[in-house]
């Protein structure tokens, strides 16, 4: 039986309670362990790496680029790897793929242009965050004031009915996810042949291995703009949503890194 280690943030209570979860999940295919991604040795340790919930935490940046360096030194095998172009690389992703005319809601660089857009508020985006944390909503008359295009990128607060979220594994749809309320109340949602369209246009734009979320707002027309791809270590929200499909996701999962033992 090989060796699976789930590297996690131990000190948020939500990445804890999932990626444990998902550990027990999987020792019935693997011998499984849950580590810190502080947890030094990392660094030493022989096994397939599956890269889970290491947001919401100081310096973890910092940190996972350490562990990329050490796994990529030492060739060992993990999931998912550093080669994402979407959120692993920092939000600026989404003003040049809103320039290049994919539907995106609609993202700046630069606050002149951001202004364009006649919105009666904005919202900073930090380049290096995720989970909503450290966004700034602006009125248009502090814009210009508290834009700094080294930390943000801009977007006009827009009024949106609900979020969906899109969660492929090795490039192939599973399952879709949709805002009921808050953020995090969500259920089971069956896109549309057109909906699950333009979710592959941006498969196809980040071709990766491992679990990756593409996030939409869906707009009061029916229409959906682009949220964000979370590429690095997306939410599943396993433990929150009634229905979920638990069994047959973490059958693929178990599948993805079978393969990539297959490969080593």
């Amino acid at each position: 039986m090989e060796n699976v280690t789930i590297i996690s943030n131990l000190k948020n209570k939500d990445s804890r309670s999932e990626d444990i979860a998902l550990a027990k999940l999987l020792d019935k295919y693997f011998r499984t362990e849950v580590l810190d991604l502080f947890d030094d040795s990392i660094f030493s340790k022989n096994s397939f790496f599956l890269i889970r919930n290491v947001w919401g935490c100081f310096n973890g940046s910092e940190r996972m680029l350490k562990i990329y360096h050490n796994f990529s030194r030492r060739n060992i095998y993990h999931n998912n790897r550093f080669i994402g172009m979407g959120d692993q690389k920092g939000k600026r992703y989404l003003v040049k793929l809103y320039n290049t005319k994919y539907q995106v809601v609609p993202s700046f660089n630069n606050y002149e242009k951001a202004l364009r857009q006649d919105s009666k508020e904005y919202l900073l985006k930090p380049i290096y965050s995720g989970s909503g944390k450290g966004i700034v909503s602006v009125p248009t008359n502090h814009l210009k004031q508290y834009f700094d295009a080294k930390k943000y990128i801009i977007q006009p607060k827009i009024k949106f009915a609900s979020e969906i979220s899109f969660f492929f594994i090795d490039n192939n749809f599973h399952h879709a996810l949709k805002t009921k309320g808050g953020r995090w109340d969500l259920e089971l949602y069956f896109p549309t042949a057109e909906e699950s369209s333009l979710a592959y246009q941006f498969v196809e734009w980040n071709p990766m291995t491992g679990i990756q979320r593409i996030d939409f707002l869906k707009t009061y027309t029916n229409k959906i703009l682009l949220l964000e791809i979370e590429d690095w270590c997306p939410y599943l929200s396993l433990l929150d949503v009634k229905d979920f499909p638990v069994s047959n996701f973490v059958s693929v999962v178990v599948k993805s890194i079978q393969d990539s033992f297959n490969k080593n």
